[in-house]
C-alpha cells in the first residue's frame, strides 16, 4: 500500500486560524503536511487572491477586508511564494482562468509543486490543452457509475472526489484507466487508513496533525 499525501485543506489547521490565511500556511508549513489545498477567486478587474467565496469586488476592495486574525485577504503570488515547501493543490473556482491561474503560479513554483482542480470542468480541459505537462484534476461531489469517463471527458489525472463517494470500485476503475483519485473531507485516520487501502492518493483534511503530520 503506499502511504497517500496528506493536504490541509484551506491551508489548515481547521479552527485555531482563518481558513486560507496566511498564517494557516504558515502554521502547516511547520508540520509534516505534505502540501496544502487552497481556494483561488478572481476579483471583478482581475486580480487573483485565496479565498472560498465569490469575490464580487475589485481587488482593492477585496484587499481592504480583514480576516479574523487583522490579516488581508491574500494575493495568488505573495500566498505561493510563503508557500516554502511541499505541494499546492489550487482549487480553482468559476470566477478563474486556469491558463492565467497557472501562468502566474508557474512564475513562482516549479510545475512538479503545483496541482490544479477543478469543478469547472471545461476550464480544466482548456487548461490541459494549452499547458501540456501540468497535474491536473476535476472535482465532482457525486458518485460517479463510470468514473473514467468523467476523468477522459477533461483530458485530467486525477478525480477529487468527497470521501464519502469513494469505493473500492471507483478508485479501481480509474486506476485501470491511468488515473488517480484524491480525496477531500477525510478528518478521521481511520478512514483515511481505509481509503488507502483502495488505492487513494492523497487524503484533503481539516487536521493534518492527526495524520501524524507533527510540528517540526
Amino acid at each position: 500500500m503506499v502511504k497517500p499525501l496528506v493536504l490541509a485543506h484551506r491551508a489548515g489547521p481547521a479552527g485555531r486560524l482563518p481558513e486560507n490565511s496566511l498564517a494557516a500556511l504558515r502554521a502547516t508549513m511547520r508540520t509534516g503536511a505534505d502540501g496544502i489545498e487552497i481556494d483561488v477567486q478572481r476579483s471583478t478587474d482581475g486580480r487573483y487572491f485565496i479565498c472560498h467565496d465569490p469575490a464580487r469586488l475589485p481587488a482593492a476592495s477585496l484587499r481592504r477586508r480583514r480576516l479574523s486574525n487583522g490579516e488581508p485577504v491574500p494575493y495568488l503570488e505573495e500566498f505561493l511564494a510563503a508557500a516554502t515547501r511541499g505541494l499546492v493543490f489550487l482549487d480553482l473556482k468559476e470566477t478563474c482562468d486556469p491558463v492565467a491561474v497557472a501562468d502566474r503560479a508557474l512564475a513562482i513554483l516549479p510545475p512538479e509543486r503545483l496541482f490544479f482542480s477543478s469543478f469547472w470542468h471545461p476550464g480544466i480541459q482548456e487548461l490541459g490543452k494549452r499547458r501540456p505537462g501540468l497535474r491536473i484534476g476535476v472535482t465532482v461531489e457525486a458518485r460517479l457509475v463510470r468514473p473514467e469517463e468523467v476523468l477522459r471527458a477533461a483530458g485530467a489525472d486525477v478525480l477529487v472526489l468527497p470521501a464519502s463517494c469513494t469505493d473500492r470500485e471507483t478508485v479501481a476503475r480509474v486506476r485501470r484507466a491511468g488515473g488517480e483519485v484524491w480525496c477531500w473531507g477525510v478528518d478521521d485516520p481511520a478512514a483515511g487508513r481505509g481509503l488507502a487501502r483502495f488505492g487513494v492518493r492523497a487524503l484533503v483534511t481539516d487536521h493534518p496533525v492527526r495524520w501524524g503530520a507533527t510540528a517540526r
